[in-house]
């Protein structure tokens, strides 16, 4: 027995041996729970409940892994495999790996759903980078031009570029606009908001109008396709819940 180990699904070596139980420790497996959240009102699981039910599917892989090995293990001591009925309920242990793959790779580092794994979702998501960008590049350039030194009104000493709510309310992000003296702000563009003493309005400039409204359409879409993959999720694990229960219980 000395020195026997197995290798788990991450290719580390881990010691086998009478002091070394299963690879179970720090899980709850807590599924009822989880599918409780899907069956109940149709709900839609969100990162944590996903994550844990990778988590458990990662653990019963470790554990079919690990009583493979023990499986070829001799205790020389009474010359009988040990946990002989271990590796027994093990066999019960079916995963559906596909799933178990795609609930892995569904989350990035940052713990957000994946670019790479939902290429939809990485477009968005390029595509509202580029806007803002430009957005911010475009209102940098109107704020150098010399003919705007007249037209701002700083009273406040505030930013230069500051953000309000959308007159359409909702999630949607709001409007950067421009402190700017009330007898330009026609010329302007789109007046969204004043200050308390009326010598300040906050103008959304017209040639951010546009690239903003795409903007927040965008960030719609994004917001609606995430809302489609959480809901996809969800389904496929909905799907395999008598695997799930028949494996991880």
């Amino acid at each position: 027995m000395r020195g026997a180990y197995y290798k788990n699904r991450r290719g580390i070596q881990v010691t086998i041996g009478k002091g070394n139980p299963p690879p179970l420790e720090g899980y709850s497996f807590d599924l009822e729970s989880i599918l409780t959240i899907c069956s109940e009102d149709g709900e839609v699981l969100e990162g944590p409940e996903i994550l844990e039910v990778s988590s458990m599917m990662n653990a019963m892989e470790d554990v079919q892994l690990w009583s493979r090995s023990l499986e070829h293990i001799v205790d020389h001591d009474d010359v009988l495999p040990m946990f002989v009925e271990i590796p027994r309920i093990v066999n019960s242990i079916e995963l559906n790996t596909t799933l178990q793959v795609l609930l892995e790779e569904a989350f990035d580092n940052e713990g957000r759903l994946s670019g790479r794994t939902f290429p939809v979702l990485g477009q968005l998501r390029a595509k509202v980078r580029t806007l803002k960008a430009d957005i911010l590049a475009t209102l940098d350039s109107i704020t150098q031009l010399p003919s705007m030194k007249s037209k701002l009104a700083l009273e406040s000493g505030g930013p230069l570029v500051s953000e309000v709510a959308s007159a359409s309310g909702g999630n949607s992000g709001g409007r950067l606009v421009l402190p700017i003296d009330p007898k330009y702000a026609s010329e302007m563009g789109i007046v969204h908001d004043s200050s308390r003493s009326g010598k300040t309005v906050y103008v959304e400039p017209s040639e951010i109008v546009g690239p903003t409204n795409e903007l927040r359409q965008i960030e719609r879409d994004l917001e609606a396709e995430e809302a489609r993959v959480w809901r996809s999720l969800t389904d496929q694990i909905w799907n395999n819940q008598y695997q799930l229960r028949t494996s991880i219980q």
